[in-house]
């Protein structure tokens, strides 16, 4: 009898496996760790969503990436009219609108927030992220929203529309589509330890409690404009959100607060590890062992000779000298830094404040110029409209204008994840859940660094050389341990609001809505 079972589990799972071959976006995937290098090669398809780049970063991640569609003409935003992908009504990660769909990433929400994925998200779609490769980019820079799943989100609005779907969305006064470029606040928030970086989070949070994020955007970048900046992360399509491109999570953000040459400051952080919001589960890990063991940004600048370092501030999960910065003149593109990381399951972050003197011939680069009043005047009708019920709705925002409703006007964010919700949910945890790795890592403030500044900016990096990766298969990616409690201890915050406002729903709602969210709201795994 036992051998029978045997041999009956074993079909089974031979027909699973054989079912998944044949309808693979519908069955779980076990990707790898990331690594710079895209998986696919640098091929150019055909389709609307096959990714391309014309040249690489220093880390050897596409530059710029752009979809095959852009190469004939950058306003050629996919789906195209003509493509099968619209035609056929297909999902961008699928193989009718993409050649590299075999090499794609998909992370969906799993757990508590997997079931409000699946009770508010599209059908039709993964309710979540399809990713394509490591990448970098360059543009326009702006503070955008603090989002319901407690995500910092800034825009980039990219030179000549590379990588921009026509689903992305739209500035105000004509400006152009940008892409969204998203990092969780509850990674960083309580770590980060130099003053430019602590002032933004603050900033941060008290926009979503005021409404007004006009602080936070003048901290970017003063004056009347948006700043200009150097985004390093994963590139791929939310389908939570009406499949658009975005970068999520974001590996390394370069804000340029000041452009004079005289005093050109640089605001960053860089790190290999991160989550993807509401809907998602796992921990994109980045192995740089073929970068040297770090991150190299180049922050562009227009001059034949290198600057000078005239200040800089860093602070590191690891206290120690080795994890300062080095520098590198590249001529005709700008200052290279180099940002030494821990493998990606420490979750080490890194930020750096640098200031250069660059001669008095060179210049900053140019860039598509945003006013911050429209932006400000954009982001301030979005607030007012996210009380609305949209067909365009995300899971993240739906859960979100019920939870405003539910507690009289107030969001989620608002609240303050780590001096309320979290405290809540924490408070009924045992000691050794309270002070699990996993956790406790996020609650530990960065270390000053007192990193030397180079006599000359321009001179070798040190410790920078690439060497080749380590021999083996990687691991896969994980599931982010610390995410799924964040996520329980939110949806727990969120009942909590249910139940006290007397589980009365705002119109329009489906009808079976409030007995979904009683099964939701008594489920087990939201307590500690």
């Amino acid at each position: 009898m036992a051998l029978l079972t045997q041999r009956v589990g074993a079909i089974l799972l031979i027909s699973l496996l054989f079912s998944c071959v044949l309808i693979l976006p519908g069955c779980p995937r076990h990707p790898a760790t990331w690594t710079p290098q895209p998986p696919y090669g640098t091929t150019t398809g055909a389709k609307d969503f096959d990714l391309t780049s014309p040249g690489s970063d220093s880390n050897g991640s596409p530059d710029n990436p752009r979809w095959a569609p852009q190469i004939q003409k950058p306003q050629n935003l996919p789906p195209t009219v003509d493509s099968d992908c619209k035609k056929k009504n297909v999902q961008p990660y699928q193989g009718a609108c993409t050649d590299q769909s075999k090499y794609l990433v998909e992370d969906t929400g799993a757990g508590i927030t997997g079931a409000l994925c699946s009770l508010f998200g599209d059908s039709s779609s993964i309710n979540g992220h399809a990713d394509w490769t490591v990448a970098s980019g360059q543009g326009a820079v702006g503070w955008l929203n603090f989002a319901d799943d407690w995500d910092y989100n800034l825009l980039l609005v990219p030179d000549n529309e590379n990588g921009l779907t026509g689903n992305n969305n739209e500035l105000s006064h004509n400006d152009g589509r940008y892409i969204e470029v998203e990092f969780d606040s509850r990674e960083l928030e309580s770590r980060f330890g130099t003053q430019w970086w602590e002032d933004f989070a603050r900033l941060a949070s008290e926009g979503a409690a005021s409404g007004d994020y006009s602080t936070v955007e003048n901290h970017l970048h003063p004056g009347p404009g948006l700043a200009y900046g150097v985004i390093y992360g994963i590139f791929g399509i939310d389908c939570e959100h009406g499949c658009r491109s975005e970068v999520h999570p974001a590996y390394a953000v370069a804000i340029q607060v000041d452009e004079s040459k005289g005093n050109n400051t640089w605001a960053i952080f860089a790190r290999n590890w991160g989550d993807e919001g509401f809907c998602s589960h796992l921990d994109h890990q980045l192995d740089v062992a073929s970068t040297g063991q770090a991150i190299h940004l180049v922050l562009p600048y227009k001059s034949t000779a290198g600057p000078i370092v005239k200040s800089q501030e860093v602070a590191s999960s690891i206290p120690q000298l080795s994890q300062c910065p080095a520098y590198n003149f590249v001529p005709d593109r700008g200052e290279e830094i180099t940002i030494p990381l821990p493998p990606p399951g420490g979750q080490g972050l890194t930020e750096v404040i640098v200031q250069f003197t660059w001669p008095d011939a060179a210049s900053s680069v140019e860039y598509k110029k945003v006013e911050k009043e429209n932006l400000l005047q954009m982001l301030t009708t979005r607030k007012s409209e996210a009380t609305k019920t949209s067909p365009a709705e995300s899971s993240e925002e739906h859960v979100g204008r019920l939870f405003r409703y539910f507690n009289q006007g107030k969001g989620l964010t608002a609240a303050g994840f780590g001096t309320n919700v979290f405290p809540r949910f924490s408070a009924k945890m045992t000691a050794a859940q309270q002070s699990a790795t996993s956790l406790k890592v996020f609650q530990e403030k960065n270390a000053r660094l007192s990193c030397p500044v180079p006599e000359a900016a321009s001179a070798a990096a040190q410790g920078a050389a690439k060497t080749p990766p380590a021999a083996g298969q990687l691991p896969p990616l994980p599931v982010h341990a610390a995410k799924q409690v964040w996520d329980r201890a939110a949806v727990a915050y969120f009942c909590a609001a249910y139940e006290v406002s007397g589980k009365k729903l705002p119109p329009g709602e489906r009808p079976d809505l409030g007995k979904r969210l009683d099964k939701l709201c008594t489920d087990k795994r939201l307590k500690p």
